[in-house]
C-alpha cells in the first residue's frame, strides 16, 4: 500500500525550477476573441476584461480524464478534422449507458478543452463515468473510476491530469484515492463544493495533496455558494460559466458552480503539462503564479489567488517599476447599476449580455447584506446589451418584503424598477454601433510589462524537469500500484464497502451532486448517492426514473409548483410551500425488492424553524401512504434538521412489497408550517436492486 506514494520523490527535480529560465514559448497563435468570460478572465492579472483569451500552449498532448457523469464525444467543442479529440474511457456508474445522458460531465470537459470555451484547446479528452443521470453516483464506483485513470495514464504516452468536479462527506477512502492519483503523476483538480461553508468538511476537496478550486463572479468575488478555508487552494472563475452540453452537438449551456471553476485550473495544469513539466512543479506554478490579492470575501483561511495562466516572467514576484500603470480610462460609454436589496437580498442577482456576441460582460448577486446599495462600473465596448434581474421568490425587490430597487444608465437610458415578479430585462445599444476601435480596455492585463507576453504561458517551468517519456524514471513510480491489476484499488476499496461514508452525503451539502447538473451537483457533487450502506453491488442498480427539471416538472403533479431558474444550477425544480404536494406515480418496479429515492432541496429563507416537508410512498394505490422522510428547518443540519439556505442531497430505500408494479412519490408540506417560504426540490432520481 506504501507503493503509491513513492512518485513524490521522483519527480523533485523541478521544485527548483521556477527561477532561472522558462521554455520557449509554443508558436503564438492569433488572440481568441468575443471569449467568453472565465477563460477571457484567467489569461489577465487586472479587469476590465478585454473579451480576448491569449495563452502561449494548448495542451497538446496531454491527456484530461473527466471524472464525472461522461462526454458527448461527438460534440463540435472536440471535433478535429480527423474525428474527435474526446474518447469515452470506462463506466463506474453502474447505470449500463456509456453516453452523457446529464449534461455535466460534458459542460466540465468543455471548458478544460473545448476549442471555443476550453482552457487548453488541443487537449486530448477521455470521459470516465462515474455519475449516473441524475449525477449521483456511489464512493465505490467514484473510487473504481479514480483507480482506472491511474492505470489508464501509467500506460498513455504523455503526460495527464484529471478533473473531479463532485463530492460529498468527508470520507477517508476517497481521499486516498485521489491522493495516490495525484501522486502517480495524474495532476488532480478537484471542486472545494456549493455548501458555502468549509471545504475541509467534503471529500475529495479535503485532501491536501489534490488542487482544490473555489468559484468566483465576474466581478472578482468570492462566488455565495463556494465553499472555502485552508483546504481550498486556488479560485477560478464559477458563476455563469457557458461551455458545451448534451443533445444537439453544438449545444451550449451557461450554469454556476465550483464545478465549472474546477475545469478552469485542470485545464491550467494541461498547458504546462505540454512543457513536459511534472505533477509537483505543475501544482507548485499554479499556486505561485496565481493573482494575488483580487478576490472579494474570500472568508476565514481561504488563500487568496486566483488562477492565471497568461504569459509570466521567470517568477511571480511582484512587477518590479516600471510600476503598473492604473487602470484605463473607460473611453466608451460605461453601464453603471445600482442595486438596493431588499429584505431577502440572497434571492436577487443579476447579469447583462453582449447581445452582439452572446458573451455576458457582468453580473452580481449571492448579496448578503440587507438594505443596501451595491454600485458597479461595467466598461465594456458600444453593442447592443441585454440586462436581466431575478428574484428566486418571485416577488420582486419591493414592497412586501422592504423597499429594494435597481437602476442601470448607458448613454443617455436609464432603466430601473422595484416590483417585478420572478424575472425583469431590459436591451440598449445597438450592435451596429460596434467599432474597430472599442476594445480599448488594456488589451493585455495592465499588469505585465509589454514584455511579459514573451514568456510562455505558466512559465516557470523547465521542460527538462521531468522525463514524460513513459519508459524513463520518473514513471516507474507510477506502476507499482498497477503491477497486480487490481493493487491500486485495495487500499481504497476496503472502506468503500459502499456503504460506510456514502451515508453522510444524504444530510451533506450537497455538492456536486446534481451538480449543475454542482452540483460538484457542486454544484452537487455527486456525493450524495452511496447511500445504502447495505445495498448489493453498485452494478445491481437500475435507473428507473430520473429528472433534472431543465424544462417542466417531468410529471410530478401539480404542473404549476413547477419554477425556472430555482434548481441547484441555475435550472428549474420543483417548489413547494406551506401544505402543498407534488406527486406522480413511477411504474415497473415489479422486478426489484428495493426501491431507492435521491432527491436534492433547499429551503428559503422565510421557513421558519420547527417548519418543514416529508416523502411519502404508496404502492399500487393502496391508499396506505407512509412517510419514509421527514426534516424541520433547524439551527444544524442533522439527522432530523437542515439549515435554510443551503443545498442537500437525500437518499431513502424503502423495501418494494409482493405484487408491487408502481410506486408513487409525493412531496409534501408539513402541517404546521404557516409561513410564507418554500421549498425547492430538484434532481429526483429513482434506483431499483
Amino acid at each position: 500500500t506504501s507503493a503509491p506514494v513513492e512518485p513524490t520523490s521522483a519527480p523533485v527535480q523541478p521544485t527548483s525550477g521556477p527561477e532561472p529560465t522558462t521554455p520557449s514559448p509554443t508558436p503564438g497563435s492569433t488572440p481568441q476573441t468575443s471569449a467568453t468570460w472565465g477563460i477571457d478572465r484567467v489569461d489577465q492579472r487586472e479587469l476590465p476584461l478585454n473579451q480576448e483569451y491569449s495563452v502561449s500552449g494548448t495542451g497538446a498532448g496531454v491527456t484530461a480524464y473527466i471524472i464525472d457523469t461522461g462526454v458527448q464525444t461527438s460534440h463540435n467543442e472536440f471535433k478535429t478534422a480527423s474525428g474527435s479529440r474526446a474518447s469515452f474511457g470506462i463506466n463506474t456508474s453502474g447505470d449500463g449507458n456509456n453516453n452523457d445522458c446529464n449534461g455535466h460531465g460534458t459542460h466540465v470537459a468543455g471548458t478544460v478543452g473545448g476549442k471555443t470555451y476550453g482552457i487548453a484547446k488541443d487537449v486530448n479528452i477521455v470521459a470516465v463515468k462515474v455519475l449516473t443521470c441524475g449525477g449521483s453516483g456511489s464512493t465505490a464506483g467514484v473510487i473504481e473510476g479514480i483507480n482506472w485513470v491511474m492505470l489508464n495514464a501509467a500506460s498513455t504516452e504523455g503526460s495527464a491530469t484529471a478533473n473531479m468536479s463532485l463530492g460529498g462527506g468527508l470520507n477517508s477512502a476517497t481521499n486516498n484515492a485521489v491522493r495516490m492519483l495525484h501522486d502517480s503523476g495524474v495532476v488532480t483538480v478537484v471542486a472545494a463544493g456549493n455548501s458555502n461553508t468549509d471545504a475541509c468538511n467534503s471529500s475529495p476537496a479535503a485532501e491536501p495533496r489534490v488542487i482544490t478550486v473555489g468559484s468566483t463572479t465576474i466581478n472578482d468575488a468570492r462566488s455565495g455558494f463556494s465553499n472555502h478555508g485552508t483546504c481550498l487552494d486556488i479560485f477560478a472563475p464559477g458563476t455563469d460559466i457557458t461551455s458545451a452540453w448534451i443533445g444537439d452537438d453544438a449545444a451550449t449551456k451557461t450554469i454556476s458552480g465550483t464545478s465549472m471553476a474546477s475545469p478552469h485550473v485542470c485545464g491550467g495544469a494541461a498547458l504546462l503539462l505540454e512543457t513536459d513539466a511534472d505533477a509537483e512543479s505543475v501544482t507548485e506554478t499554479l499556486l505561485s503564479t496565481a493573482t494575488l490579492d483580487k478576490v472579494t470575501d474570500v472568508r476565514t483561511g481561504s488563500p487568496n489567488k486566483l488562477l492565471y495562466v497568461g504569459a509570466t516572467g521567470p517568477t511571480n514576484a511582484p512587477t518590479p517599476a516600471p510600476p503598473t500603470p492604473a487602470p484605463t480610462p473607460c473611453t466608451t460609454p460605461s453601464i453603471e447599476v445600482e442595486v438596493t436589496t431588499d429584505n431577502y437580498p440572497a434571492e436577487t442577482s443579476w447579469k447583462i449580455t453582449n447581445s452582439c456576441n452572446n458573451v455576458i460582460v457582468g453580473s452580481g448577486g449571492d448579496y448578503t447584506e440587507a438594505n443596501t446599495i451595491q454600485t458597479y462600473s461595467l466598461c465594456v465596448p458600444q453593442a447592443q446589451y441585454t440586462f436581466v434581474i431575478s428574484d428566486t421568490y418571485g416577488d420582486g425587490m419591493c414592497c412586501s418584503y422592504g423597499d429594494g430597487s435597481y437602476k442601470v444608465e448607458y448613454k443617455e437610458g436609464i432603466y430601473e424598477g422595484t416590483e417585478f415578479g420572478s424575472e425583469e430585462s431590459h436591451t440598449f445599444g445597438s450592435c451596429d454601433a460596434l467599432q474597430s476601435s472599442a476594445p480599448v480596455e488594456p488589451t493585455s492585463a495592465p499588469v505585465e510589462p509589454t514584455s511579459a507576453p514573451v514568456e510562455p504561458t505558466l512559465a516557470p517551468l523547465e521542460p527538462t524537469s521531468v522525463p514524460v517519456e513513459p519508459t524513463s524514471a520518473p514513471v516507474e513510480p507510477t506502476l507499482p500500484p498497477v503491477e497486480a491489476t487490481s493493487a491500486p484499488i485495495e487500499p481504497t476499496f476496503a472502506p468503500v464497502e459502499p456503504t460506510s461514508a456514502p451515508v453522510e452525503a444524504t444530510s451533506a451539502p450537497i455538492e456536486l451532486t446534481s451538480a449543475p447538473v454542482e452540483a460538484t451537483l457542486a454544484p452537487v457533487e455527486p456525493t450524495s448517492s452511496p447511500v445504502e450502506p447495505t445495498s448489493a453491488p453498485i452494478s445491481d442498480d437500475v435507473l428507473i426514473y430520473g429528472s433534472a427539471f431543465d424544462n417542466d416538472s417531468d410529471g410530478f403533479m401539480n404542473s404549476n409548483k413547477y419554477k425556472r431558474n430555482a434548481g441547484f444550477e441555475g435550472g428549474g425544480a420543483l417548489r413547494i410551500k406551506k401544505k402543498q404536494k407534488v406527486k406522480r406515480w413511477v411504474g415497473n418496479v415489479n422486478a426489484y425488492t428495493r426501491i431507492k429515492i435521491e432527491f436534492m432541496f433547499k429551503a428559503s429563507k422565510k421557513v421558519v424553524n420547527g417548519e418543514g416537508f416529508m416523502v411519502m410512498v404508496e404502492f399500487n394505490s393502496s391508499a396506505e401512504e407512509s412517510i419514509v422522510w421527514l426534516k424541520k428547518s433547524g439551527e444544524e443540519a442533522n439527522d432530523n434538521s437542515f439549515v435554510k439556505q443551503l443545498w442537500y442531497a437525500e437518499s431513502i430505500v424503502v423495501p418494494t412489497p409482493d405484487n408491487a408494479t408502481d410506486i408513487r412519490i409525493q412531496f409534501k408540506g408539513l402541517e404546521n408550517n404557516i409561513s410564507n417560504g418554500g421549498y425547492n426540490i430538484d434532481t429526483v432520481v429513482v434506483h431499483g436492486y
